[in-house]
């Protein structure tokens, strides 16, 4: 989903058929990478995953 011009955001949900284990995960993409921004990932106990990404729609080399 389109925030503004540069900016977006993508929030998940999806089942997996299989878990391992429950993980929380945190992400953060400084400048110089490729769409920065930060992302946050959860599997809960019945193994469904939410993402949760904010991010620029931009390439590292076309941000200013």
């Amino acid at each position: 989903m389109k925030i503004s011009k540069n900016k977006a955001l993508d929030i998940s949900f999806f089942e997996k058929s299989y878990c391992i284990r429950h993980d929380i995960f945190w992400n953060y993409r400084g400048k110089g990478y490729d769409h920065p921004g930060f992302g946050f990932y959860l599997t809960l106990f019945n193994c469904t995953i939410i993402e949760f990404d904010f991010y620029d729609v931009r390439h590292a080399e076309d941000l200013p």
